[in-house]
C-alpha cells in the first residue's frame, strides 16, 4: 500500500482573541495530502515557491500555475 504524507502549517493567534494589542484578526490552516510516489516533485515545487518574492509566490498559488 502507497504512503501519503499530510503537511500543516498555521498561522495566527492561535486562542482567538483578537482584542490583544498586535493580534491578528485570521487564523489560518493550511494543509496538502502527497503521495509517496509525488513526495519529491511536491518538495521541489515548495522549493521553488519559497525562492518566489512573496508577491510572485501569491501569483502563482492564486492562478494555479506551476512555478517554473
Amino acid at each position: 500500500m502507497d504512503r501519503t504524507y499530510a503537511f500543516v502549517d498555521e498561522s495566527g493567534n492561535s486562542d482567538l482573541d483578537t482584542l490583544k494589542g498586535g493580534s491578528s484578526d485570521f487564523f489560518i490552516v493550511c494543509s496538502i495530502l502527497v503521495a509517496e510516489k509525488d513526495l519529491e516533485a511536491a518538495y521541489a515545487q515548495a522549493e521553488a515557491l519559497r525562492e518566489l518574492p512573496t508577491s510572485a509566490c501569491m501569483h502563482q498559488w492564486l492562478s494555479g500555475c506551476q512555478p517554473q
